[in-house]
């Protein structure tokens, strides 16, 4: 799985938990490292993936649902990811990246870390 759908995971389960900090961070990297214009950042936010891929779209629909509701993952959400071309290491991965993301918002919003915290805040 490259960088690139990993940072969009990351991103999509920041906006989904609220994360404020997370979501400066990685909307960051979407934009400055892995070329992702800001308005389809912005996008993400707004729920409008239409400017995404099918395997984009489906990366951030899974994040959204690890997110929001880890317990309702189910067979649907696994084969969608098959379908937009995933092998198994890859889904555990994408699973990986998003769980990650779910415990290092969690860690931002409990030592209320914002993103005007950081040396060097970004807008997109």
């Amino acid at each position: 799985v490259d960088t690139s759908l990993c940072e969009l995971a990351y991103f999509a389960v920041s906006v989904a938990n609220d994360c404020p900090y997370c979501v400066a961070s990685h909307g960051e990297k979407l934009v400055a490292h892995e070329g992702v214009p800001p308005a389809d950042v912005e996008g993400i936010v707004d729920g409008d993936l239409s400017s995404f891929d099918d395997r984009e779209r489906t990366v951030i629909e899974f994040a959204r649902q690890v997110a929001t509701d880890p317990k309702r993952v189910d067979d649907a959400h696994v084969e969608a990811l098959r379908e937009a071309g995933f092998d198994d290491p890859a889904i555990v991965r994408l699973l990986t990246v998003a769980a990650a993301a779910v415990a290092a918002n969690a860690i931002a919003d409990a030592l209320n870390v914002h993103p005007q915290d950081r040396a060097d805040p970004f807008e997109y």
